[in-house]
C-alpha cells in the first residue's frame, strides 16, 4: 500500500513538474518569438529601399513567422539535449541489470536504424527548403500585386494574374504534400 502510494505521489509530482515546465518553456518561445519578429521587423524598416529591395518582402515575412516559429518551438525542448542522453543511458544500465545482455537489443536497433532516419532527416531538410523558396515567391507575388492593385483593377488582369497565383499555391502545396509524406515515413522508423 505504501508503495502504490508513494508511486501515485511520484508521478503526480512529476506531472506538475513537467506542467510547469511546459508552460514556462513555451512561454519563453512565445515571447522569443515575439522578441524576434521585432528585431527583424526593425532592421527591415532601417533598410534603404534598394536593400528591402534585395531581399524581397517574401523572405522578410518568412524571417518574422517562419523562421521565429520554429525558434519558439525548439526552446521547450532544449532540455532535451542533455536529459535526453541521461535517460538512454540510466535506462539501458536499468534493463540491462533487470533483463541481462538482451537489454541492449532495443539499443542495437536503434543504432542500425539511425542511416535512415538521417537520411530522412536530410529529405525533410530539402523539402522544407523548397517550400520555403515558393512561399516566398508567393508571399512576394501576393505583395506586387497588392501594391499594384489599381493597375490590374484598370487593365482588368484579375483573372490571368489570380491564375498566376493559384499556381504559385498549388506548386507551394505539393511541395507541402510531398513533405508531409516523408515527414509521416519518418515517423515510422
Amino acid at each position: 500500500m505504501v508503495c502504490a502510494l508513494s508511486m501515485f505521489l511520484a508521478n503526480s509530482v512529476k506531472s506538475l513538474a513537467l506542467g510547469m515546465y511546459f508552460f514556462r518553456g513555451f512561454r519563453l518561445g512565445l515571447r522569443s518569438k515575439c522578441a524576434t519578429g521585432q528585431v527583424v521587423f526593425e532592421k527591415a524598416l532601417s533598410l534603404a529601399h534598394e536593400e528591402r529591395s534585395a531581399f524581397g518582402t517574401g523572405a522578410i515575412v518568412s524571417f518574422m513567422q517562419i523562421d521565429a516559429g520554429r525558434l519558439s518551438d525548439a526552446l521547450p525542448y532544449l532540455h532535451l539535449l542533455w536529459s535526453g542522453p541521461a535517460t538512454l543511458i540510466v535506462a539501458t544500465v536499468m534493463l540491462c541489470q533487470f533483463l541481462g545482455p538482451s537489454g541492449l537489443a532495443g539499443i542495437f536497433i536503434m543504432v542500425f536504424s539511425m542511416p535512415l532516419n538521417s537520411f530522412l532527416a536530410r529529405k525533410m531538410g530539402d523539402y522544407t527548403r523548397r517550400t520555403m523558396g515558393l512561399r516566398d515567391k508567393r508571399v512576394k507575388f501576393t505583395s506586387e500585386l497588392l501594391q499594384g492593385v489599381r493597375l490590374l483593377k484598370l487593365f482588368a488582369w484579375e483573372r490571368s494574374l489570380l491564375g498566376q497565383l493559384g499556381d504559385k499555391r498549388t506548386a507551394e502545396l505539393k511541395q507541402v504534400r510531398a513533405s508531409a509524406r516523408v515527414g509521416w515515413s519518418a515517423g515510422y522508423c
